[in-house]
């Protein structure tokens, strides 16, 4: 009988070992989640705060809808799409709502561009981050829903006003907008990057061989994660 009974406290232990791995790593890949919670809780300096089951449910569903919300403003000044969108989204993200860090930022926007699909990816991922599928969701549908249903609904009358100078005026003011915060925004990457000389020196040299040449911007991605990886950036 105790023998028995020794052999299964043992077994216990060695089962709950072998789970406590997954577990850590669970918590790990989770860090934001949980300390968006946590702000979002307002507990996150008390003892046990933000643990409770009934207050991570209600933070969870506040973070939901602060994300949509802050994502829904960021879309009425998308002029040049998401990637001109990045100051804005640093400062809301990193810098006033403390959901994410620099870095975290940086690497979310380095897998958006990598991988193939358009530039609002980098939201759709930001979301994920900070709260899972239900915050994906939200980010993106705030990002593009209201400014789709909105020039669905101008587009027509924005057209009867072709050829009157306001309107040409306009037009013509968005490039360099556009251009300006798209600018702003890679040069935020590149100071959270902590690029060195050999980073700028590899972004100067991708820059004129895409200006100059028709190489597929895939031989570019190829060629610097080979250059990481070799260890010379």
């Amino acid at each position: 009988m105790r023998s028995a009974l020794r052999d299964g406290l043992a077994d216990g232990r060695c089962a709950a070992r072998q789970g406590a791995v997954p577990a850590i790593h669970r918590v790990d890949r989770g860090r934001h989640r949980l300390a968006a919670l946590a702000v979002a809780d307002g507990d996150a300096g008390r003892p046990g705060g933000g643990r409770r089951g009934g207050l991570v449910a209600v933070g969870a569903v506040m973070i939901v809808v602060q994300l949509f919300l802050e994502f829904t403003l960021l879309s009425f000044v998308a002029f040049g799409g998401a990637s001109a969108l990045l100051p804005e989204m640093h400062r809301v993200v990193v810098d006033q709502q403390h959901w994410l860090d620099a870095t975290t930022f940086t690497h979310l926007y380095a897998i958006a561009q990598a991988a193939p699909g358009p530039n609002v990816l980098v939201v759709t991922l930001i979301g994920w981050e900070i709260a899972g599928l239900a915050g994906a969701l939200a980010a993106t549908l705030a990002m593009c829903l209201p400014m789709s249903v909105l020039i669905y609904l101008l587009i027509d009358r924005w057209d009867s006003f072709a050829g009157r100078r306001w309107q040409q005026a306009v037009s013509l003011g968005v490039a360099p907008l556009a251009v300006g915060l798209v600018f702003s925004g890679a040069t935020l990457i590149a100071q959270a990057a902590g690029l060195g000389w050999r980073g700028g020196l590899l972004v100067v040299a991708i820059m004129v061989l895409n200006l100059r040449t028709r190489w597929h911007p895939l031989w570019f991605i190829a060629a610097g994660a080979l250059l990481g990886l070799s260890g010379w950036l």
